[in-house]
């Protein structure tokens, strides 16, 4: 409240923190719109104004079915209780 009321007397310093707080810009509209437009026509020129297309490169389609058969297979050789004890994975309680 402090730093207000100092830039309500007057205060050029509280003014500027306040508006830097604030999030407030000195620049005009115009230059906000110019900015903008220049922003917009290096893109251009860099060719990333063109959105990214997903290429389908097959990897789904390679993987439909073959989660089913690989929990199947799963479940047919059983759960860690039945690996054997060299093929068991070290738990938190192993160490």
């Amino acid at each position: 409240m402090a730093m207000i009321e100092q830039a309500m007397l007057g205060n050029v310093k509280a003014f500027v923190a306040i508006r830097d707080t604030l999030g407030q810009t000195t620049k005009s509209e115009e230059d906000l719109e110019e900015q903008k437009a220049r922003t917009a026509a290096v893109k251009s020129k860099a060719g990333q104004d063109e959105p990214e297309e997903d290429v389908d490169d097959g990897f789904m389609e390679a993987l439909k079915g073959t989660a089913a058969e690989d929990w199947a297979d799963m479940n047919q050789q059983g759960g860690p209780d039945d690996m054997e004890e060299g093929d068991k994975e070290e738990t938190q309680d192993d160490i």
